[in-house]
């Protein structure tokens, strides 16, 4: 990462944790992660498949370079489809961020992958409230966890819980000056 994209990435950074006076900035390059808890539904959706409905929780850390800052808190639901002969898996959902001051910025993402290699897609940033009202971006996403354990024991329907990591890598953001 060049000086320049680092002090960008550092603004951007910045501004989801603490400050409320951001100009418009554009970010690139940053990495994000959430470690997560989830009580999830299981039910059997089909003679081999079950689905995971429920909320991934937990404390968001951003790192522009310079290691790991606490940013907020995420909660994400969503489900995913998990197929019990291969521990392939698809999912999709919304996530919310609340950072410590209040304001939110809000996303969305699909993912496919496998057991243990984590569910990788796409996330992109849909908009936000507050000194982060306008809020857009993408980034590659990778949800992992062990989810196939709860869906395997779970039977026809339960309720179940599972910890893992959510990870953004390459986030690319534009956050609106403000008015």
């Amino acid at each position: 990462m060049t000086q320049t994209s680092a002090l960008t990435a550092a603004l951007f950074a910045a501004s989801l944790l603490l400050s409320p006076a951001v100009q418009a900035e554009e970010a690139a390059g940053i990495d994000a992660f959430a470690t997560w808890e989830l009580d999830g539904t299981v039910v059997k959706s089909g003679p081999e498949e079950a689905t995971l409905v429920g909320s991934l929780a937990g404390p968001v850390f951003i790192d522009s370079g310079k290691g790991p800052t606490y940013a907020g808190q995420i909660l994400c639901p969503g489900t995913l489809t998990i197929r019990l002969e291969d521990g392939s898996q698809t999912g999709e959902g919304v996530c919310a961020f609340h950072a410590k001051d209040g304001a939110e910025a809000y996303g969305k993402w699909r993912c496919a992958g496998y057991h243990m290699v984590g569910c990788k897609g796409d996330f992109v940033l849909t908009g936000g409230s507050g000194r982060l009202e306008g809020m857009t971006g993408e980034s590659e996403l990778l949800i992992r966890g062990e989810l196939l354990e709860a869906v395997k024991m779970a039977g026809s329907a339960a309720t179940q819980h599972a910890v893992g990591i959510i990870l953004w890598h390459d986030l690319r953001a534009t956050l609106p000056g403000q008015q």
